[in-house]
């Protein structure tokens, strides 16, 4: 019973402080960053800001699952983690149906999660048939 007590009062001195309770193998931040690093995490096809951002952040020795994850994951775990092309990014919940080149802009699609390498924010597939991701501004009309 004292243990749950303590807990108890952990969580409201918590609550109170304005300190979030954060996930397994996560750890609070007043001040993070605002590109926490992912498997197959590339920094330098990312352009990152020097904000802070109040959140949970993955322990030291620990990154996202993906970079549509909340999961932290031991970064040596990452190996087992498909490596994706150019312009792609490994998505825990990609769409069934991705956005190409020319595609009707009313789509019927399920609201399933499939997880997989898909094209990075900004990007599309070049086609119906295609595998490269090319930037939505360069589809031709």
């Amino acid at each position: 019973m004292a243990k749950l007590t303590i807990l108890f009062v952990l969580i409201v001195v918590s609550i109170a402080c304005g300190a979030k309770i954060c996930p397994r193998h996560q750890v609070y931040n007043a001040c993070g960053t605002s590109c926490p690093e992912y498997c197959n995490w590339d920094p330098s096809n990312m352009p990152c800001t020097l904000e802070c951002v109040q959140d949970c952040f993955c322990q030291k020795g620990f990154v996202l699952e993906a970079v549509d994850s909340n999961k932290c994951i031991p970064k040596g775990r990452c190996s087992a983690m498909p490596t994706c092309g150019l312009n792609k990014e490994y998505r825990i919940c990609g769409s069934s149906c991705p956005k190409y080149c020319g595609q009707n802009d009313f789509v019927i699609c399920t609201a399933v999660c499939v997880p997989g390498c898909f094209c990075k924010d900004g990007y599309v597939l070049a086609s119906e048939d295609s595998n490269e991701c090319i930037l939505e501004s360069e589809c031709k009309v």
